[in-house]
Parts: structure tokens; sequence; C-alpha cells
């Protein structure tokens, strides 16, 4: 049996270069994956870029940069970063006019950060009240498909009910085994 187990080891052989083979060719490739998306940093300083151009009341650039990155790099960001990033985004969109731009970036950054709160005292008024309507709409999506489900529990409780009373029929002797006499 020597020759069977020869045959069989240069056919594992063959397998394993084949499997090795396939990993190579379709395994990510790290180092263009990190080229192709905005680091960390370069989304730092993007947001630095939009800061500014959002100060100079140049918004459209501030949009774009943003933009940009949140695109590319979303799933790399903390969430600290961007909710720092929806926040000037909805900044300048509002800045630019567009309230229903400013109304997505907002429902982006309570996605990310439910319990976010604006502060009145350095946002800008009409951001707060966004964010105040948002969370509003929120609430109010949660309450209809609560009470979406109130059927449900009439069901179960109905249900609950008659079976509990047949049970307590039986359990009774009200059975009406048939010797009424």
């Amino acid at each position: 049996m020597p020759g069977l187990s020869a045959g069989f080891g240069r056919i594992a052989s063959l397998l394993i270069a084949i499997l090795s083979a396939a990993m190579l060719l379709f395994a990510p490739v790290d180092s263009a994956t990190a080229q192709e998306s905005p680091s960390n940093d370069q989304c730092e300083t993007e947001y630095r870029q939009a800061q500014e151009s959002y100060l100079a009341a140049e918004f459209d650039p501030a949009i774009r940069l943003l933009q940009t990155c949140l695109d590319e790099a979303q799933t790399t960001l903390s969430d600290t970063t961007l909710v720092k990033m929806y926040r000037l985004l909805a900044f300048s969109y509002l800045g630019e006019g567009d309230e229903a731009g400013a109304r997505r970036a907002v429902n982006d950054l309570l996605t990310t950060a439910p319990d976010y709160r604006p502060d009145p005292t350095q946002d800008r008024p009409d951001f707060v009240q966004l964010v105040q309507n948002a969370r509003e709409e929120r609430r109010q999506v949660a309450r209809d498909r609560d009470n979406g489900r109130n059927w449900v529990k009439w069901v179960a409780g109905g249900v609950g009910v008659v079976v509990l009373g047949v049970l307590a029929a039986v359990l009774s002797g009200g059975g009406g085994d048939g010797d009424d006499d």
C-alpha cells in the first residue's frame, strides 16, 4: 500500500496548493484598501478644512469635504468623529439654505448617537430646532410602531382567556361527560 498513501499525499499537497492560491487571489489587499479610503487622520484634516470653509461662508466646499470623508471612511471613524462631522455637515447645509440636506445630516447624527443633545449656547438655533424635530419624529414613529403591535397583545390576551376558561371548565368537572341523571 505504499503507492496508495503516496498518491493521497500528492493529492493533499495539490489541494493545499490550490487553496493557498485561491486565498491569495481572493483575499483583500490591506495596503490597497488603506490607500483607497481616507484614514482617520486624513478625515480629521478634511474636517478642519471644512470647518474653515464653513466659517468663511464657503458652504459648498465644506459639504464636499465632509461628504467625501463620510462616504469613504464612515465605517472606520469613531462615533465621536461621525457626530462632529454630521453636525458640521448640517450647519453647512443650513448655511447653504438646504434644509432637506441638513435634515438628512441630523438624522444620520441621531442614528449614530441617539442620545445626542445640541448645545443651544453654541449651536445654531435652526440646528437645535432640527434636532428637536427629528427626535420628535423618531418618537412618533416608535409610538406608531408600538401601536401597530397592540392588536397582537389583544389577540394573545384573548387566546389566553379562552384557554384559561376551557382549562377551568375541564378541571372543575364541567366537561359534560354525559352523566346528567
